[in-house]
């Protein structure tokens, strides 16, 4: 609980700097309305006095955080309805790529990285190594459109005539009407795309970790008792490695809306990335605000989180 309230101030310092950066970027919170050229100057001036542009920025801020304490978070111009819905609206299908990717990530990084310390210095090791420095160096956005070239505009011949052939954009193929099976091949090329990176992180520092481990004294201990090694391994050694991975796996997690933000535009997935995009494009001041406090927030719990799964994982971690 202390943990908690502890992060109530940094949050509001983080909303503070957003605030004074977003309302002091060139055109301001009225740049929608400057780009009209219908709009006279005495429109902007009366604009101005009615949304309390004229006040101190300080006066603004405050006004602001009163109106989202109790829930109103503002007016998105380039949605015509309030932030909260906006951001509602798509905050499903976001959390949906941003699950698939984390879940792939988790499993396919951390099996990577234990087979590759388990059989270090071999062909298998070397082999893993290399996907994950491709993975690492990878630019999403170009490795998002080879995999449309590849697996939505040509596909993949297989024997007998088959072939993959996976949708290139969009959640399905009709939107009306929810179907998991094509919910799920709609979901193979973003979530690919997506957690590509960290998949690569994850082997990484699960092999540092777990090579560290078994070199230990407690596992040599373990195997002079005459435990097989996969106790060792999975009884002693994963539980303690996994703690530099949770960190990593904590901290990076909120990064994922970054990248989704890029996956999101090129696979035309209806989340909050393109979302964000918009409001950029179209100077959404009350848009990109609640989108960026949203982030923050994911990025503050995360480290919350990592905090309990580190009491869980190491039993000598204590809060004092």
């Amino acid at each position: 609980m202390r943990r908690t309230l502890q992060a109530i101030p940094l949050l509001l310092l983080i909303s503070v700097i957003l605030f004074v950066i977003l309302n002091n970027a060139p055109g301001g919170p009225l740049a929608p309305y400057l780009q009209n050229p219908h709009i006279t100057p005495a429109d902007i001036a009366r604009l101005k006095h009615n949304l309390g542009l004229d006040k101190p920025i300080w006066f603004r801020y405050f006004v602001w955080l009163g109106h989202v304490v109790r829930g109103d978070w503002g007016y998105s111009t380039s949605n015509s309805e309030p932030v909260v819905n906006a951001l509602l609206d798509r905050l499903g299908a976001t959390l949906e790529l941003m699950g698939s990717a984390l879940f792939v990530s988790i499993v396919l990084g951390v099996a990577a990285g234990i087979v590759s310390a388990v059989y270090r210095y071999t062909f298998l090791d070397y082999f893993i190594t290399t996907v994950a420095f491709f993975g690492q160096s990878m630019p999403v956005f170009w490795f998002a459109l080879m995999m449309q070239l590849l697996f939505a505009v040509h596909g993949i011949p297989l024997p007998f005539g088959y072939e993959i052939q996976l949708p290139s954009a969009g959640i399905g193929s009709n939107s009306g009407v929810f179907n998991l099976g094509d919910r799920l091949v709609h979901l193979i090329l973003p979530t690919v795309v997506l957690s590509l990176l960290s998949v690569a992180l994850y082997s990484r520092f699960m092999r540092s970790s777990l090579l560290e481990v078994l070199g230990t004294d407690y596992m040599r201990t373990a195997a002079a008792k005459g435990l097989t090694f996969r106790a060792i391994l999975f009884k002693h050694g994963l539980k303690n490695a996994l703690i530099p991975v949770v960190t990593v796996i904590a901290l990076s997690a909120p990064g994922l809306i970054a990248g989704a933000i890029v996956t999101e535009t090129i696979f035309a997935w209806p989340g909050m990335g393109r979302l964000f995009i918009n409001a950029l494009e179209q100077s959404d001041i009350a848009l990109l605000m609640g989108y960026l406090l949203l982030v923050a927030f994911l990025v503050v719990f995360s480290n919350l989180l990592a905090g309990v799964l580190y009491a869980y994982l190491d039993p000598r971690v204590k809060y004092d």
